[in-house]
């Protein structure tokens, strides 16, 4: 019987294993200094889901401004064994989560527009469109902006 997978802060140990997650993704793909980078600034938060020491099955990675309430999504990568299995709705609690604590007015992210599964999920978390960008993605894809702010009550709970 496998473990439940994890959802916890990354850590720079966790390098490798991002760094081989991404690589399965050839187009927009952050590279192995860009997640270094994340990894150590004050101003970024990463999370892993992992099923067992070293086996990272999905990543989230998000950027705080501080002249920007909003906390911005700027990737989330599951493995494709592990798409549908709840691993992005669980990076996704944990920034919101995160967010929360830290008293930001909410989330927000881009998604490519053709991303019908990711979109989906999006919505179903309360992320509602703002805009939309046009040839955004290195391949001339189009993102759609999305965001999601946080109500009164939940920044009191």
């Amino acid at each position: 019987m496998s473990a439940t997978p994890v959802c916890r802060v990354a850590t720079p140990d966790d390098l490798p294993a991002l760094v081989a997650l991404e690589a399965l993704f050839p187009g927009d793909r952050l590279s192995r200094r860009s997640l270094a980078a994340a990894l150590q600034r004050r101003t970024s938060h990463v999370w892993v889901v992992e099923a067992a020491p070293g086996e990272v099955l999905a990543n989230l990675v998000c950027f705080t401004r501080r002249d920007s309430p909003w906390w911005r999504i700027y990737s989330v990568v599951v493995h494709p064994s592990g798409r549908g299995k709840g691993h992005a709705r669980r990076l996704m609690a944990a920034v919101s989560d995160a967010a929360l604590r830290a008293g930001a007015a909410g989330l927000r992210l881009e998604v490519r527009e053709d991303n019908a599964a990711a979109r989906g999920l999006y919505a179903a978390l309360g992320f509602t469109v703002r805009g939309r960008r046009p040839g955004y993605y290195d391949d001339g894809a189009a993102a759609v902006q999305l965001q999601r702010p946080f109500v009164a009550h939940e920044r009191l709970a």
